[in-house]
């Protein structure tokens, strides 16, 4: 079983915690949230309109999108708001330029 959860207002809409069996990836995760529940798919794709970014995380580390299509994991993951502008919104490619 793996446990999805949802944070801030996606997780007050939609629930916070879902359980779900034989998932192979995070991308599975969301694509599998959203066709459960329709609304989650639009929510996510104008969130930017009001200034919010997603991340999802998972064993205490944030992914970027070149690992939505990695093996699950046993670890729970969750999908947590990001207001644009603060230091938790970046892409993978932004952190490795910092180093």
């Amino acid at each position: 079983m793996q446990l999805v959860m949802l944070a801030g207002e996606l997780g007050e809409k939609y629930g916070t915690q879902h359980e779900y069996y034989n998932l192979r990836t995070p991308a599975d995760a969301i694509k599998l949230l959203c066709i459960n529940y329709p609304g989650l798919h639009k929510d996510l794709m104008t969130a930017h309109q009001n200034g919010v970014g997603y991340k999802l995380i998972q064993s205490g580390a944030a992914m970027g999108y070149d690992e939505l299509h990695l093996p699950f994991g046993s670890r729970p993951m969750m999908l947590v708001p990001v207001i644009s502008g603060s230091c938790l919104l970046y892409t993978s490619d932004a952190a490795d330029e910092e180093d």
